[in-house]
């Protein structure tokens, strides 16, 4: 038996085809290179504080501590952090104002 089923061979793509298709294949290369990013780029800025407060040194014990050692998970110490400035009550001050300030102390390499 004959097999009946015959497909058209691929046309031919024009030159415009052809030029969309590489420009859509770079176009896509560039957003891989440099993707296009709608979320704020994260930075530290030293900001100064309105109000003039003094962390004491058993407050800044309770902070957990990071060193910066590849097997240290900083995902877990941003937890623990947001813990420990949460749970310190200071008169006249926001929370905001504790985060800025004891951020830095609980960095151990930023320290020395």
């Amino acid at each position: 038996m004959e097999d009946y089923n015959h497909e058209d061979p691929p046309l031919a793509k024009t030159p415009s085809e052809k030029n969309r298709e590489t420009t859509i294949k770079q176009r896509m290369l560039k957003e891989y290179i440099n993707p296009v990013s709608t979320q704020p780029k994260f930075c530290i800025k030293n900001f100064q504080l309105d109000v003039a407060f003094e962390l004491k040194s058993r407050m800044i014990k309770l902070l957990p501590k990071f060193h910066g050692h590849p097997n240290e998970d900083s995902h877990r110490h941003l937890s623990d952090f947001r813990v420990a400035y949460l749970s310190m009550k200071l008169a006249r001050v926001t929370k905001e104002q504790v985060r800025l300030r004891a951020f830095p102390l609980s960095h151990i390499k930023w320290l020395y």
